[in-house]
């Protein structure tokens, strides 16, 4: 297979990547809204951004967000200026940064293996396959289609680390010195775009494996520190001084106490827990979100150079030692941490990337061509275990398929839910059937794990996300025709923060659960003297003890109305 894959001409695999990126990272068939918290909150900073003109201080809701550097917000707000203020533009910057990922790894994968492998088809087909394989993974597939900073920190940290491998790997001082340079600015631009993760993460990436190779001395003298170190205050720090004195200390203080000691200390926001027990909820879910990759760099892990002893080279051994640090890096320093979001692990992408191309290669150079049952397990457990989730959306019912705000009649809704299954079951089935033949169980395996991908993100998701926050577009867009002077107010038992990007406007929060959200509406309903309410039948029955309550125009189950004195 790898022999047929890099037979392909240079300019058809290049050609038939960047098509893939397009269908998974690119293709929306339909409108598909915000999700909250993260993606309404990052774009309606950017929105704000432009709208104010202020580059430097990112707002949401009017307030100051001091939550993340500016880098993303800078990138997203010019892609929605060059685009126009809607769901597609705010998510592009995630789309493109994913598609510079995975060409980025086929590069390096491809000009590193060309020399090392008794085949260049094979090099090549093994470079191309395992940066094919990472479009599918469910980790960048379904965040390049989200618009939220991870893929662009990942694109930045990602090509530190690279930068750092490629040094450790250049003969010449030269070309060490260039790498080196590079990563400190890729480096910065992380920093810029997350914080300290952009530093922490190439840093002890860097240490622990010149310590693992018992070279850290030689390895620290060959780094051109002043310019790796210029290069990266340079392109880090100058907007952190600016909000100094745009700002005063709020902003550093606020972001590096809270959200990085604070987040990683404790659990913010319902995220993660305080159980020990949470060190292995990381791992797993790695696993499940580099699917089908992690299941073959778990064969590598287990079993180096794909079980061929004699597919191993100097250059092969350093770039899989490299790998394993990298992972074991990232996994541990966020298994560890109290707050946990799946995505926090992204920037393991490059490292299984380079760990299952060399599983590949060793995989494909021996004549002994059985799987172990390890891998073979993996794969039927994930495979049965997303089929079984879809089968459970499918029974229930509820209005996860059936809001009148669906994109799809319900046939094709569950058409397309049923699809998934059995896209899904064959995945398992087929690593039982084929587990005993290596080669035809990942032809298998990625083929038919893309086709369930697909179905995925261009029918499963879109369905989800509509059915869920439609009715806040309705909302929101109804609120925007509103006159400036009415105060808009969300009184909800949770919260809509997407409202915040829809309506273009302030929207004022108060939950019904509060006890003091009677007394807050009243001291607005006495500043103002009218109130634009979102809330439901429940809520408005409340609220006509604070004066006169008419209502405006009702969505579903939700409904606004006018209170006035």
């Amino acid at each position: 297979m790898l022999e047929r894959l890099g037979g392909l001409s240079p300019k058809t695999r290049w050609a038939i990547l960047i098509a893939a990126c397009a269908v998974f990272f690119f293709a929306w068939f339909v409108r598909v809204p915000l999700t909250e918290i993260d993606e309404t909150r990052f774009t309606e900073s950017s929105r704000e951004m432009i709208e104010s003109g202020n580059w430097v201080i990112p707002y949401c809701n009017y307030e100051p967000r001091y939550r993340k550097p500016i880098g993303f917000y800078w990138v997203q707000a010019a892609a929605m200026k060059t685009f126009g203020n809607n769901e597609v533009a705010a998510r592009l910057p995630s789309a493109v940064s994913a598609t510079a990922l995975v060409l980025m790894m086929y590069g390096f994968l491809l000009g590193k293996l060309a020399g090392e492998a008794e085949s260049k088809k094979r090099a090549g087909g093994a470079a191309f396959l395992a940066s094919l394989a990472l479009v599918v993974c469910p980790l960048v597939a379904v965040y390049a289609r989200a618009a939220v900073t991870d893929h662009v920190l990942t694109l930045f940290i990602t090509g530190a680390l690279l930068s750092i491998l490629n040094a450790d790997l250049a003969t010449d001082r030269k070309s060490i010195r260039r790498w080196y340079m590079l990563a400190g600015i890729s480096a910065g631009l992380a920093f810029l775009t997350k914080g300290p993760q952009g530093l922490v993460i190439p840093g002890a990436v860097w240490f622990l494996y010149h310590a693992s190779r018992r070279n850290l001395m030689n390895a620290a003298k060959s780094v051109p520190w002043a310019s790796t170190i210029g290069l990266f205050v340079l392109v880090a720090a100058p907007w952190y001084v600016a909000t100094y004195v745009v700002d005063g200390p709020a902003f550093l203080r606020w972001f590096f106490l809270r959200e990085n000691v604070a987040r990683y200390s404790s659990t913010m926001e319902g995220h993660g827990s305080n159980n020990p027990l949470r060190v292995f909820i990381t791992p797993l879910m790695s696993i499940l979100l580099m699917f089908p990759v992690s299941a073959y760099v778990l064969n590598e892990l287990a079993r180096p150079f794909g079980g061929a002893t004699d597919a191993k080279t100097d250059t092969l051994a350093r770039m899989r030692r490299f790998a394993i640090v990298w992972l074991v890096v990232v996994v541990g320093i966020f298994s560890i941490s109290k707050t946990q979001l799946p995505q926090y692990v992204m920037s393991i992408i490059g490292a299984c990337g380079v760990l299952f191309a060399i599983n590949l290669l060793g995989r494909f150079s021996i004549e002994n061509n059985r799987a172990r049952w390890g891998e073979t397990a993996i794969i039927s457990i994930v495979g049965l275990g997303y089929g079984f989730l879809l089968l459970k959306v499918l029974q229930r019912g509820d209005a996860t398929v059936k809001l009148p705000a669906m994109p799809f009649p319900q046939p094709i809704t569950t058409i397309v839910l049923i699809s998934g299954i059995v896209l899904a079951l064959a995945v398992a089935v087929g690593a039982i059937v084929l587990g005993s033949m290596r080669k035809q169980s990942v032809a298998w395996t990625i083929s038919v794990w893309s086709l369930f991908m697909a179905v995925f993100v261009l029918g499963v998701l879109p369905i989800w996300v509509r059915s869920a926050y439609m009715p806040s577009v309705r909302v929101g867009e109804y609120l925007r025709t509103l006159p400036k002077g009415v105060t808009v107010v969300s009184n909800t038992k949770k919260n809509s923060e997407s409202l915040y990007y829809y309506a273009e406007r302030r929207v004022e929060s108060a939950r019904q659960s509060d006890p003091k959200t009677l007394g807050k509406l009243r001291a607005m309903l006495q500043k103002t003297g009218k109130l634009a309410v979102v809330t439901d039948d429940h809520g408005a029955e409340g609220l006509k003890s604070l004066g006169r309550v008419a209502e405006l125009r009702r969505f579903g189950k939700i409904v606004v109305v006018g209170v006035s004195k």
